[in-house]
């Protein structure tokens, strides 16, 4: 170590916050004095003195008290950055330091929070039960729905009445809550997009004919409307002939078979992620380890303020407090959930390397068509390769648990 030291000392104050003592040697402590010393009387200008030929007096008057600050500040951010690194040291928290002299020599204590040391155990063999996924006709013929719904036009009624299936824009005419009043509200009139009731009142109602709505099914208050669009949808017919000329692909089994894969490994995706989510309760249950309260509070913090961004505005304090409170719970599993895998990946000898890198680039580019080279150029202009690596090592952490463990699939 550069800096001059009598003792230092590290203790633990709990599983996760350490203590470091330090007694800097007083002659290094003299001779960072006298260096600063140096260099002010050479830069120094004085009124009635030369540049840089001040007597050193007038300089200890003028600046003693701040040059002693400064060396003793800069000595203990120069040892704090140097100790940590030497030692390999993790701190998770801000660190606390003060200062004093104990008779000529200064002594500096530190305070930190760290990462708890886990030794998992047990993490093998975990029992859990998992669902057999499958994909239904209904559930293909659904996106289809979807696809189609995206090919719709509306066009002009054949008369101006309300028929089922037509498309109708409605204006709000009076309302309980007078902000509702002259809002548009738009609707499918089909069982699978509207309300029956609402259907029901609709039905056989002109154009700019007036009716009154329930509010809701279950509640007879009212609002009154004004129908001032109808419109007819036309839906493309699926077959063939649409699914390769709009769709690019070859025919109508084709994009059925398409669609259902793709249900399908969403299915096994989100079945994948619920046995992972089973096994790693039970290795934190088998496995417990105090949290260090800095990095919940840090995490909490973040959340409250991603959700003040993407909402584009500063919640008040009561709102701030009711998200910090909710949101503690779920942000200390998720710190707890990475610490173990940590843990677990670290034991294992599971890590990331170059290889596994070029990999997920080709998936990318394969899967949007990008050219790879591309892909690669904009993870490394948005410096996004070292989260990348630490995505990619939790994945094969999370797959390593899953094949290790004993699933025992229901009926």
């Amino acid at each position: 170590m550069k800096i001059q030291t009598k003792e230092i000392k590290l203790e633990d104050i709990s599983q996760t916050e350490k203590k470091l003592t330090v007694e800097i040697d007083n002659n290094y402590f003299k001779n960072e004095i006298e260096k600063t010393y140096k260099d002010i009387i050479k830069n120094a200008t004085i009124k009635g003195f030369r540049p840089g030929k001040a007597p050193r007096s007038i300089i200890e008057r003028l600046y003693g008290e701040n040059i002693k600050e400064e060396v003793i500040h800069r000595i203990e951010k120069e040892f704090i950055e140097e100790y940590l690194e030497e030692n390999k040291i993790d701190i998770v928290s801000r660190i606390h330091s003060d200062h004093s002299f104990n008779g000529e020599n200064l002594r500096y204590e530190f305070k930190f929070e760290v990462k708890p040391l886990i030794a998992p155990s047990n993490y093998r063999g975990i029992e859990v039960k998992g669902k057999e996924t499958s994909v239904t006709d209904e559930e293909v013929n659904s996106i289809i729905d979807e696809i189609i719904d995206k090919y719709a036009r509306l066009l002009p009624p054949d008369k101006d009445v309300v028929e089922e299936n037509n498309y109708v824009k409605l204006v709000v005419v009076s309302h309980k809550d007078s902000k509702m009043v002259n809002k548009p509200i738009y609707l499918e009139l089909n069982n699978k997009k509207t309300k029956k009731f609402i259907i029901d009142a609709l039905i056989g109602k002109k154009l700019n004919e007036e009716v009154e709505l329930k509010v809701s099914e279950e509640s007879e208050e009212k609002m009154k409307v004004k129908i001032e669009e109808i419109r007819k949808i036309e839906r493309p017919e699926v077959n063939d002939e649409f699914v390769k000329n709009t769709l690019q692909m070859e025919s109508v089994d084709a994009l059925k078979k398409d669609i259902q894969q793709k249900i399908k490994e969403r299915k096994e995706n989100a079945e994948k992620e619920s046995r992972f989510e089973n096994i790693i309760k039970e290795i934190i249950a088998r496995n417990p380890f105090p949290i260090p309260p800095s990095m919940v509070e840090r995490a909490v913090e973040n959340y409250v303020h991603d959700m003040e961004h993407s909402s584009n505005r500063k919640f008040s304090k009561e709102e701030h407090d009711a998200l910090v409170n909710s949101s503690r719970e779920s942000i200390t599993y998720e710190i707890q959930k990475y610490l173990i895998m940590e843990a677990i990946g670290r034991l294992e000898g599971i890590d990331v390397d170059d290889n596994d890198v070029e990999a997920h680039f080709k998936k990318i580019s394969d899967e949007t068509g990008e050219n790879v080279i591309k892909v690669k150029a904009y993870y490394e202009k948005n410096n996004l390769i070292p989260n990348l690596k630490e995505d990619l090592k939790m994945s094969k952490i999370k797959d390593f648990l899953i094949n290790e463990a004993k699933i025992t699939i229901e009926q």
